[in-house]
């Protein structure tokens, strides 16, 4: 089924967009919450200077209550059923890690050109739209994902909401930003100057280039800024939907 859609997707530029290369060999990935300065050497954070100094993250531990509402979060959108992925465990990292993704908290504000900027979260997969090769030692690396590394994944949130835990867990999932996208541009609730399109987006990601594209561009995705920016307050409220129908299909036929 994936190869199939890798061909069809040359042929055809159509899509919410996933990344095929970095896609989990399983359907239920393992979770556990950041708590010991030792949890990131199984991280390509390394070490606390590694992650200050590279991803601008000082990791913080979330309390049991902040866990609980993560979980929840989590597991009330991603699951066999709707989206052919689940997440389990959730519980304190042991080290060394035996989970597949790291959960910590970070500052929500990060100087950029000695400017604030605000940061909901990051995924370590998802942003950039360029394959990474990842592992311990240079006959060690590999293309894709960790599953294949041995390295964890993990996911930093500066914001214990909603919006931001889903779409940061759809990065994890493989899912990539859908406001990158070139149809984003006739998409009247994207605010062009603001770079939500790619042409002016700082994270300078590159779809298409190892992007899989299944679907038409949605308006409504967890994964699409020019949606959840704006509408961030009704979703977490649960006045609007947090996955898109596109979202979840997009998923199941990513891991079917």
């Amino acid at each position: 089924m994936k190869y199939i859609l890798m061909l069809l997707s040359v042929l055809s530029i159509q899509a919410a967009v996933y990344e095929p290369l970095v896609l989990w060999n399983k359907l239920d990935v393992s979770v556990c919450f950041y708590k010991e300065r030792t949890h990131l050497e199984d991280t390509e954070l390394r070490n606390l200077t590694r992650a200050k100094k590279k991803y601008n993250i000082v990791p913080g531990a979330l309390t049991l209550q902040e866990q609980s509402r993560i979980t929840r979060f989590i597991q009330d959108s991603f699951s066999a059923q709707t989206t052919g992925i689940s997440f389990f465990g959730f519980k304190y990292c042991k080290s060394p890690v035996q989970a597949d993704v790291v959960v910590m908290t970070n500052s929500p504000f990060s100087l950029q050109g000695g400017r604030k900027k605000k940061s909901f979260g990051r995924a370590s997969i998802g942003e950039a739209g360029v394959i990474s090769y990842r592992g311990r030692g240079f006959f060690k690396k590999k293309p894709g994902f960790y599953g294949t590394t041995g390295e964890k994944a993990y996911v930093y949130l500066a914001e214990l909401d909603k919006t931001t835990a889903v779409h940061e867990f759809g990065h994890i999932a493989g899912l990539r930003h859908e406001h990158a996208r070139d149809e984003a541009f006739k998409d009247s609730q994207c605010t062009q100057v603001q770079g939500y399109s790619h042409r002016g987006n700082p994270l300078k990601e590159n779809l298409y280039i190892t992007t899989e594209s299944p679907f038409s561009y949605d308006s409504k995705s967890v994964m699409n800024y020019c949606y959840i920016n704006p509408k961030r307050k009704q979703i977490n409220a649960g006045a609007l939907e947090v996955m898109s129908d596109l979202d979840r299909k997009t998923l199941k036929l990513m891991y079917e």
